[in-house]
């Protein structure tokens, strides 16, 4: 089975006098690396945390391990270090230099499995050599869908009784009518109704499961940030853990779950954003 790696890059990583040598010089080491050690190495290169991200989610199906430098992003990359918590995949951190003194310890620690920092763009290989000895996630066991389980507890048990025993001088009586069929005959003292015994058709179900993340909550949300009566770091916080539960299977409102999910994973990066740009988040609402 082959595994796939992906290489996240952060800001300024594609300047060549950051890295000493084009990015994509790099990159192609990177990927001829990785087929070396028995890798399919995918690389992404982006300014922001959250179009990292987002990378890493639209690319999440079949990863078997992640490195990323998230740059000077590191200290404040809680974003990121939660997307890594929640997808579980090994993880490795990598860093051209030891910034932990001037820029502070980096969120990714508490998440990663390893961390190569100082080691400039050597510090990808190693992560790419870490990433080939560690034993690839397990499948999940293959479970029968619910719905065929519920079927079939639920099927009714076809048993048809004979009669026991003779008739004498009479004949057997006629099997029972099916229980939704109408009476017939003749009504005596009383017009002739309709069959009690046939159920109403059921209320169509809500398209939108209770308690789900709708966009009306963003709307109120996005509102009160910019009412001041929510605070810029407790919209944020807000929104990464509404993003957080939809990643973790919490109904949306439907239609809308990926639409809601990139909207919150960009809100939850708006800590230190202006109204303005608020306000262009929430024009993408319809």
């Amino acid at each position: 089975m082959t595994l796939r790696v992906l290489i996240l890059h952060g800001p300024l990583l594609d300047l060549e006098v950051v890295l000493g040598q084009p990015l994509t010089t790099l990159d192609e080491a990177l990927v001829a690396k990785g087929q070396e050690l028995g890798l399919e190495v995918d690389t992404v290169q982006a300014i922001a945390e959250a179009e990292l991200v987002k990378a890493l989610l639209e690319r999440r199906e079949g990863l078997t391990g992640v490195v990323v430098n998230p740059s000077s992003l590191a200290p404040t990359a809680f974003t990121l270090a939660d997307a890594l918590s929640a997808l579980g995949l090994p993880s490795v951190e990598v860093q051209l230099q030891h910034d932990a003194k001037s820029r502070g310890r980096s969120a990714l620690k508490r998440v990663v499995d390893k961390q190569f920092h100082g080691h400039g763009v050597d510090g990808y290989f190693k992560a790419l050599a870490s990433l080939a000895k560690s034993p690839a996630p397990a499948p999940e066991a293959a479970q029968a869908p619910p719905e065929a389980e519920e079927e079939a507890d639920e099927a009714p048990s076809q048993v048809t009784a004979r009669p026991q025993g003779k008739t004498i001088g009479r004949k057997p009586p006629p099997p029972a009518a099916p229980a939704t069929a109408e009476r017939s005959g003749k009504t005596i003292g009383r017009r002739p109704g309709t069959a009690s015994n046939t159920a109403p058709p059921a209320a169509p179900a809500s398209a939108t499961p209770s308690g789900a993340i709708t966009r009306a909550q963003v709307k109120a949300q996005l509102s009160a940030r910019l009412a001041k009566t929510v605070s810029p770091e407790d919209f944020a916080a807000w929104a990464r853990t509404q993003w957080l539960a939809l990643q973790r299977g919490a109904p949306a409102e439907a239609g809308q779950k990926d639409a809601l999910e990139e909207l919150l994973l960009m809100l939850s990066t708006t800590a230190k954003a202006s109204d303005h740009i608020i306000l262009s988040y929430a024009a993408k609402l319809p």
